[in-house]
């Protein structure tokens, strides 16, 4: 009997490779003990809530009062649908060959248009979850006018983040990869601790060029995905058969974002990965490689608070 390859398996491995090696924002996807994929585009999200202390009483019966633990599976619906189909001409039929060639589409799909695609879409998310919060849109968004000093603000909205939720929130910081020369210059002085080239580690995805800022992780991220608005290409319609997801006319730079490291849940779904030779190929003598994701992302309402943006009006 012939060796069978399961080359869905195989190709899924290439592109989970990229994602961790390219991604600014894999580490959002949480563990599978959170998320509970339902069927479809429908999943539920754990959330954890306990209460507080109360007084111990000697004379009653139960001296502990009682408290309460409420684990709740929120339901949410992926809201992008997304695919797309490659078809290489008939190769040799040599085994190696045909990986090699596959692989290599496959590894350049995934790197110049998966993740700068899901980077944009969950960069943008973020920040008009915060936008569109009525209670901190005011005080943790900062609009910044064309000269303004990018580290300071940095440091203003970091104190007021953390002085809004009680000094008990590990936050992570995402900044434009425009204004590392700021952060270089301003290394020079004694006003701040900022140490460059610094593994950053979030939830267990590492980042090797990052930087500490009095204690604060920081990560640089292409401007290009740090955008306030996104145009999401369908694929099929004039001027948008190119695919992908690009920058909003309207869109305006975000100049950093701060977060919790547990604040965005991220869901990205295989829906089918499906690998067709040329002699599989009923319809042509193509080699087809198709491609169903669904993906999204959500900020869960306790943890709007952790947000901060600062945006560039000029």
């Amino acid at each position: 009997m012939a060796n069978e390859i399961s080359y869905a398996e195989v190709y899924q491995g290439f592109i989970d490779e990229e994602l961790e090696a390219r991604s600014y924002t894999q580490w959002m996807a949480p563990n599978e003990d959170k998320i509970e994929f339902s069927g479809g585009k429908t999943v539920k999200v754990a959330q954890l809530s306990v209460s507080g202390l109360g007084n111990y009483d000697r004379e009653a019966a139960s001296r502990y009062p009682n408290g309460s633990v409420k684990l709740e599976w929120v339901p949410y619906e992926m809201e992008m649908d997304r695919a797309v189909r490659f078809e290489l001409g008939r190769l040799d039929p040599n085994d190696s060959r045909f990986m090699a060639t596959t692989e290599n589409v496959t590894r350049e799909f995934a790197r110049t248009q998966l993740v700068p695609e899901q980077d944009m879409f969950r960069f943008s998310r973020i920040y008009n979850k915060l936008a569109a919060s009525e209670k901190y849109k005011d005080s943790h968004l900062k609009k910044l006018a064309a000269g303004a000093d990018v580290v300071a603000a940095l440091s203003e909205l970091n104190n007021k983040i953390l002085d809004d939720t009680g000094d008990m929130t590990d936050l992570v910081c995402f900044i434009s990869l425009t204004h590392e020369p700021a952060f270089r210059a301003a290394s020079k002085n004694n006003h701040h601790s900022i140490v460059f080239d610094r593994e950053v580690s979030i939830n267990g995805v590492t980042y090797h060029r990052g930087m500490s800022y009095d204690g604060l992780p920081c990560v640089f991220v292409p401007s290009r995905r740090m955008q306030t608005t996104i145009k999401v290409n369908d694929g099929r319609t004039d001027g948008q058969t190119k695919g992908g997801i690009e920058v909003d006319a309207t869109s305006k730079q975000i100049d950093f974002m701060l977060m919790s490291s547990e604040a965005p849940i991220a869901c990205s779904r295989i829906d089918s990965l499906k690998i067709f030779s040329a002699d599989e190929n009923q319809t042509g003598d193509e080699t087809t490689i198709n491609y169903h994701l669904l993906y999204d992302l959500w900020v869960l309402e306790n943890q709007v608070a952790t947000l901060g943006a600062a945006v560039r009006e000029g």
